[in-house]
């Protein structure tokens, strides 16, 4: 099953995505043994993405979400002790997103994979929640959508948008656009039980 919702901004978003889960999740216990309120394919557009940040009772203050924007943007290899980072997965495609919504703006093309099958579905390392990271150029804006296999709509959503609200706006300066609205599709959109 899918929802749709179109959201003015970020605060809104979360709070919504919060409030339906609660009340038409499903319990579900992962692999890992961790229980959880689910619901299937929600998909969260949100016409302003870096607006309602801070939101209020998510426990992220704005020095730390830009501390998460930064290390997002900061197209490095060095994963810092973890098993990926998000900007290790994406720095080198943005460069060629970037580069090609310059030449053909109208491009189709502009989608960055941060699945690798052979690491990720082969070995027990850590996986990326966030998969694809899709742009278009369309009416002189910059638009994003970003697929979630799973999505921690409590802890991580308001970081994950943060960030990769922050990532659009700097694609869209470097294109000379204004950012348009920011989607998630979230296959697994859940709140751990404590």
């Amino acid at each position: 099953m899918t929802h749709f919702k179109k959201v003015p901004d970020s605060s809104d978003g979360w709070n919504y995505a919060k409030n339906y889960i609660n009340l038409n999740g499903n319990n579900i216990i992962t692999e890992d043994h961790k229980h959880t309120k689910e619901v299937q394919n929600l998909v969260m557009e949100i016409s302003h993405p870096l607006n309602g940040f801070p939101i209020k009772n998510s426990g992220w203050d704005i020095n730390a979400l830009d501390i998460y924007a930064e290390q997002l943007l900061d197209f490095s290899y060095d994963c810092k002790g973890f098993d990926y980072t998000y900007n290790e997965r994406m720095s080198r495609q943005i460069y060629y997103i970037t580069k090609i919504l310059k030449k053909h703006p109208t491009t189709r093309r502009a989608t960055a994979y941060l699945w690798l099958p052979e690491k990720d579905l082969e070995t027990n390392m850590h996986h990326p929640c966030q998969i694809v990271a899709d742009y278009k150029l369309r009416l002189g804006k910059l638009y994003a959508t970003h697929f979630f296999r799973s999505h921690d709509i409590l802890q991580a959503w308001p970081t994950n948008v943060y960030g990769l609200a922050k990532l659009q706006e700097k694609i869209a300066n470097d294109l000379n656009v204004l950012p348009g609205s920011l989607t998630t599709i979230s296959a697994s959109a859940h709140i751990y039980i404590e």
